[in-house]
């Protein structure tokens, strides 16, 4: 073995740690390293690691990533990535992590694949590396997430079946109020009835829409409010294609604790306008609009009725409903409410601005 031949030995084993270089003069002195080699120091870590040169081309590879895919560290070292059999690099190579990295770009992917018949959730870092000789490359971390996923799965589903049972049980508190109304006869303890009936069937929906969310945490108010006004119609006995909501923007969505109030607001408000806007008259439409005004949710419903009359005030002169309305605004979603008695035409306008708090859940 030449001169060269053992300086080149020697810096290898410098650079995997296993020595450490000192230089005396124009001496160069080497003793045992007492630090850890960077490829023991990766096989400390639980996660799986591989890091790969400029070209793609494993130089490292951790025991968990030989021990998951099966694989020994002669099969892999050395290797273009794009060459291993290895299904678990398909979705990294298919999300261009690495390709980002090696443009010098941190990245993060969440990954899922199924080994044995089950999923495997993983989240990958690829962070940018540059060797001692300069050479730029990219260091892999696959995080193994899968029992914080399944965990995670599993409260979803308990949610869900929650949400599920609240929904049925009111559902069938509802059913026991129609068959005692249906039992009496009209006056105002059927109308008292029918209205709490509406009023629980509110809440039903709401828990039947948190149900089929995605989340299980938020309630899309466009179709939440379609469904609900439709039922306010039925309920008045109220042509159902005259009133109408317009939500902005459409994928507007609201958490449990504000879309509850909003809906018996939107109800009672509905069932008002539908019941008292045209006395005797042709029924004319009703307008229902909701719009995210950055954290300020802004409702209005309006009708082309008789209006208020003049002088109306709302805590004097109030129903029940507008009274339970104007509970819910101010004391519960700490919002305002505003009646407009308008002098230039038919028609009454309520409008209700509430902030939008993004608490977590």
């Amino acid at each position: 073995m030449n001169r060269n031949s053992v300086a080149k030995y020697l810096n290898m084993l410098v650079v995997s740690g296993r020595l450490e270089m000192q230089e005396v003069a124009v001496a160069k002195v080497y003793y045992l390293s007492h630090r850890v080699p960077i490829s023991a120091m990766l096989d400390f870590s639980s996660d799986i690691i591989l890091v790969l040169d400029s070209a793609g081309r494993v130089v490292q590879a951790n025991d968990n990533l030989l021990s998951f895919t099966g694989l020994g560290r002669d099969e892999v070292a050395g290797r273009d990535i794009g060459s291993l059999d290895i299904p678990l690099l398909a979705p990294l190579l298919e999300s261009g992590l690495v390709r980002e990295a090696l443009g010098g770009k941190e990245g993060t992917d969440e990954i899922t694949f199924e080994k044995d018949g089950k999923n495997l959730y993983f989240t990958v870092k690829s962070v940018p590396t540059v060797f001692d000789d300069g050479e730029a490359g990219v260091t892999v971390i696959m995080e193994d997430v899968t029992a914080a996923r399944r965990v995670l799965q599993e409260k979803e589903r308990l949610l869900a079946e929650i949400h599920q049972r609240v929904r049925n049980n009111l559902q069938l508190i509802s059913s026991l109020l129609s068959l005692q109304a249906a039992s009496m006869g009209k006056g105002a303890g059927r109308e008292i009835i029918r209205k709490t009936e509406g009023r629980l069937g509110v809440l039903a929906r709401a828990h039947d829409h948190l149900d089929r969310s995605p989340d299980h945490a938020r309630v899309g108010l466009g179709a939440y409010l379609a469904e609900l006004i439709a039922d306010s119609a039925d309920a008045a006995e109220y042509p159902a294609g005259l009133v109408t909501a317009d939500v902005v923007p459409p994928d507007l969505s609201l958490r449990l604790n504000a879309a509850i109030p909003v809906g018996l607001i939107v109800n009672e408000l509905v069932l008002n306008a539908c019941t008292h806007a045209c006395p005797g008259g042709a029924p004319g439409p009703v307008r229902v609009s909701a719009r995210d005004d950055g954290g300020v949710l802004t409702l209005a419903v309006e009708d082309a009725g008789v209006g208020f009359p003049p002088g109306f005030d709302l805590v004097a002169d109030g129903s029940l409903g507008l009274t339970l309305v104007r509970a819910l605004v101010t004391e519960q979603l700490g919002g305002r409410m505003e009646v407009e008695v308008r002098d230039d035409g038919p028609g009454a306008r309520v409008l209700v601005t509430v902030p939008v708090r993004e608490e977590t859940p």
